[in-house]
């Protein structure tokens, strides 16, 4: 249903050689599983970034009125998924998309670009008004 979804993959043993068995099947170390699952309304993954500290992944839907999720790690369940995810920014504008997101070392702040809104008060440039980066704060300062 051309919804979005985030892979992890972890390589069990990195310094293991792959081997092809007797039927020349390659056999790998590494392991693949969804850890984000989309829905109708969570379907346009485009940046991720980790919140360094937490483990928490924050997803950027870059679309108009696009919007962000902070995605917990897995916890001691039964599946390698995370524990949930939750919208914490949304995009107002609707000519306007969230792309690009990154923390800072420590955590306790993020930047985020703002690209495409529809802005007459700006000189135009790719053939749109400006494209902006915000500076987030007030994220819980964590040390590993």
């Amino acid at each position: 249903q051309n919804n979005a979804e985030v892979i992890c993959v972890v390589d069990r043993d990195p310094a293991a050689i792959a081997v092809a068995d007797t039927e020349g099947k390659i056999a790998f170390t590494t392991e693949a599983a969804r850890f984000i699952e989309g829905d109708e309304a969570f379907n346009s993954f485009d940046n991720l970034d980790f919140q360094p500290g937490t483990g928490n992944l924050y997803v950027v839907e870059d679309h108009a009125n696009g919007e962000i999720f902070a995605c917990l790690p897995d916890g001691a369940d039964r599946d390698v998924k995370s524990d949930g995810c939750v919208r914490v920014l949304a995009v107002a504008d609707s000519s306007a998309e969230p792309t690009g997101f990154v923390f800072s070392p420590d955590g306790s702040k993020a930047w985020l670009s703002i690209q495409h809104s529809n802005d007459d008060a700006m000189a135009k440039i790719d053939d749109y008004g400006t494209d902006d980066i915000v500076e987030i704060t007030g994220f819980v300062h964590v040390t590993n």
